[in-house]
C-alpha cells in the first residue's frame, strides 16, 4: 500500500477512535483505535524519513558520479592554443569585429548586457560568467570588480565556490589582479575615486 494511502487510513482510524471516545463505543475500543492509528503514523513517519534520507544519498551519488566524469577545459584544449590563439582573439575581438562587418562592436556589449541583466533578474539554471564586486574568492582583492562564475536566483547572485583551476588559469588571473590593482591604484591617485 502507498505511503499516502496508509496516512489517509492512519487517518481515517483517528478520527473512527475520536468518534468512538466522544461515546460511540466504549472507551477502550477508542483508546484501541487510537493507539492502532499512532502507531501507524509513527510507522509512515520512519519510512518517510527512511526515504528521505535514501533520496538525500541518491543525490549525493549522482553529484559525485557526475564530478567523477566532468570534463575539464584543460583536459579539451592545447595551452598553447589558449595563449597563442584564444587569448589574443578575444583581446582583439572588438577590432575583429569593426574589420568584419564595418561596424561597431557596441552591439555585441548591448546584446551581452541584455543577457547579463536577464539572467540576474530572471535567475540561471546553471552557472554563468558575470562581472561582479569581487568578495575574495579565487585570490581576487575583495571590491575589484571582475567576471565570476555566478547563480542568480530571485534578483540576486551568488559566486560559485570550489571550481578548480589549473596552474596556468592561476597565473592567468594572479596577473589579471595585479593589472586591476595598478589601474585603482591609477585612479586613486588621479582622485577619481
Amino acid at each position: 500500500m502507498s505511503l499516502v494511502r496508509r496516512a489517509l487510513t492512519a487517518v481515517v482510524g483517528a478520527g473512527v477512535a475520536v468518534s468512538l471516545a466522544v461515546g460511540l463505543a466504549p472507551r477502550s475500543a477508542a483508546e484501541d483505535a487510537l493507539g492502532a492509528a499512532q502507531a501507524e503514523l509513527t510507522q509512515l513517519q520512519t519510512e518517510a524519513d527512511k526515504a528521505e534520507r535514501d533520496l538525500a544519498q541518491s543525490k549525493q551519488d549522482q553529484a559525485a558520479a557526475q564530478r567523477k566524469y566532468e570534463v575539464t577545459t584543460a583536459d579539451l584544449v592545447d595551452e598553447a592554443w589558449i595563449t597563442d590563439t584564444f587569448i589574443p582573439t578575444v583581446a582583439t575581438r572588438g577590432g575583429a569585429i569593426i574589420k568584419a562587418r564595418g561596424l561597431s562592436s557596441a552591439a555585441s556589449a548591448a546584446n551581452a548586457t541584455i543577457d547579463h541583466m536577464r539572467d540576474w533578474a530572471l535567475g540561471t539554471s546553471d552557472w554563468v560568467s558575470m562581472s561582479v564586486p569581487s568578495d575574495g574568492s579565487y585570490g581576487l582583492t575583495e571590491g575589484l570588480i571582475s567576471s565570476f562564475p555566478c547563480v542568480c536566483t530571485a534578483g540576486g547572485y551568488e559566486i560559485v565556490q570550489g571550481i578548480e583551476l589549473s596552474d596556468f588559469s592561476m597565473e592567468r588571473i594572479k596577473a589579471y589582479v595585479a593589472r586591476l590593482e595598478s589601474e585603482r591604484d591609477q585612479v586613486k591617485a588621479l582622485g577619481l575615486i
